[in-house]
C-alpha cells in the first residue's frame, strides 16, 4: 500500500490541507477492505460531514475521495491526506489492510 509519509503530507504542496488533515486524522475510521480496495469514512466534526476515502489498489489513481474539492481539482484533499496520516501514525491499522489488499 503507498502511503505518503509524514514529511511529504506537511510539505508545501500540501500545506493548508495538512493543517486540516492533522484535526481530521482522530475522525479516520476504516469502513472494510476487500483484496483490491480499502475504504475509510472521514468525519468531519466542524462542518457536520463524513465523507468516503478510497484506496484502489488496482488502479494508477489509487486515491480518491467524494468530497467536491477532490472532484474538481482531482488533487489530494485534506480528507486523504487525513487517512494517510492516520496510518502512518497507526501501524496496526495499516498491517490489518496491508494484509488483504493484493497490489
Amino acid at each position: 500500500m503507498k502511503i505518503l509519509s509524514k514529511s511529504e503530507i506537511f510539505s508545501r504542496q500540501y500545506r493548508r490541507s495538512a493543517r486540516r488533515a492533522k484535526y481530521l486524522a482522530q475522525n479516520v475510521f476504516l469502513d472494510y477492505v476487500t483484496s483490491r480496495h480499502a475504504s475509510f469514512i472521514v468525519v468531519d466534526d466542524l462542518k457536520g460531514r463524513r465523507h468516503i476515502v478510497l484506496y484502489r489498489s488496482d488502479k494508477p489513481i489509487k486515491w480518491s475521495c467524494d468530497c467536491k474539492w477532490y472532484s474538481t481539482k482531482l488533487r489530494f484533499c485534506a480528507h486523504i491526506l487525513a487517512v494517510n496520516l492516520r496510518l502512518n501514525l497507526d501501524d496496526e491499522l495499516r498491517m490489518k489492510i496491508e494484509k488483504n489488499l493484493k497490489e
